[in-house]
């Protein structure tokens, strides 16, 4: 079922058999989607600090240690400003589902250092991703 936070410009809807591809939003829409998606980078930026802290610092001396600090999802950007740079520049070619779900990937890997504050930023994000 579709709710307001899977639609973006680009999406494509089933509209009585008829694939629909939404080309445009009106201010309004794109203030209100620009207002989660502030609150849910704001999220996930805090999250990606708490992050910071358990990540083992990469060797200077071997580069290619087999660890990577950002494998947490494909579409994540790496490096240590991941979540930065992932939301940087709101877009309206990307839902705010997707974006909750992306940052719910991020308090996954919280869990194993911090699972109470892990569930506390989930409850957060839950409104977005039902």
């Amino acid at each position: 079922m579709l709710c307001g936070f899977d639609l973006h410009v680009g999406a494509k809807l089933n509209v009585l058999g008829k694939l629909t591809t939404l080309m445009q939003a009106s201010i309004q829409t794109t203030e209100w989607q620009q207002a989660h998606y502030a609150t849910i980078k704001l999220l996930a930026e805090v999250v990606e600090r708490e992050l910071k802290k358990y990540r083992p610092a990469r060797s200077k001396m071997l580069p290619n240690d087999g660890y990577v600090a950002d494998s947490v999802h494909p579409r994540r950007l790496g490096g240590e400003v991941g979540a930065a740079k992932a939301f940087a520049g709101v877009q309206l070619s990307r839902s705010v589902k997707e974006a909750a779900m992306n940052t719910l990937l991020l308090c996954d890997e919280l869990d194993r250092y911090r699972p109470g504050m892990s569930n506390l930023y989930r409850k957060k994000l839950n409104i977005y991703i039902q």
